[in-house]
């Protein structure tokens, strides 16, 4: 087996990091459901994109690769998912509030 956590992937969703672990592992969806608990039909989605990953099942597949769990919560880096338009407008938005916070205060 490949050392997984050397591997590097191009611009990936969680489920396809996942899917990319498991055939690396050489295990099925079923063989992943059996040592996990979760669903091989849920596993299912996951890989395909239907379904979002959550916190809890990507620390479970993380364990079961051996891998840190921002491999699959973050697949291409935290540094992209907080330079996402969305998120810098929310942080520009608290930024401007909590100086404005802090004028008013006084500091």
């Amino acid at each position: 087996m490949k050392d997984m956590l050397s591997i590097k992937f191009p611009k990936s969703e969680s489920g396809d990091i996942v899917r990319a672990f498991r055939k690396m592992a050489g295990l099925t969806q079923a063989d992943l459901a059996e040592v996990t608990g979760i669903a091989e039909s849920h596993i299912s989605a996951i890989e395909s994109g239907r379904v979002k990953i959550g916190i809890d099942r990507a620390l479970v597949f993380a364990a079961a690769f051996g891998i840190d769990p921002d491999r699959i919560l973050f697949p291409n880096g935290v540094d992209q998912v907080l330079a996402t338009p969305k998120l810098q407008k929310i942080r520009k938005a608290a930024e401007s509030k909590i100086k404005m916070r802090a004028r008013a205060s006084g500091e």
